[in-house]
C-alpha cells in the first residue's frame, strides 16, 4: 500500500494499527505495563488502549515515510 501526501495523520495511524493487530494482542498496553510487569518497554513497539493517546515516535515515523 502506497501512502500519499494527502493522507492525514489519523489515516496513517489507522492503517498502521490495522497492520499490527497481532502485536497488540501479544504486547501489553502501555497503560497496563506497570501493573502487570516490572519490565520496561524495549521501545520497539508500544501501543495505547486509549484512542486519544498517540505514540509520538510512531507519528513522527509515519510522517517521515509518507
Amino acid at each position: 500500500m502506497v501512502i500519499g501526501d494527502t493522507a492525514s495523520l489519523a489515516e496513517l495511524l489507522e492503517r498502521y494499527d490495522a497492520e499490527h493487530d497481532l502485536l497488540q494482542e501479544l504486547e501489553i498496553a502501555e497503560e497496563d505495563r506497570a501493573r502487570f510487569t516490572a519490565a520496561r518497554s524495549s521501545g520497539e513497539y508500544r501501543w495505547f488502549k486509549s484512542p486519544y493517546i498517540i505514540c509520538i515516535e510512531k507519528a513522527r515515523r509515519l510522517r517521515r515515510q509518507s
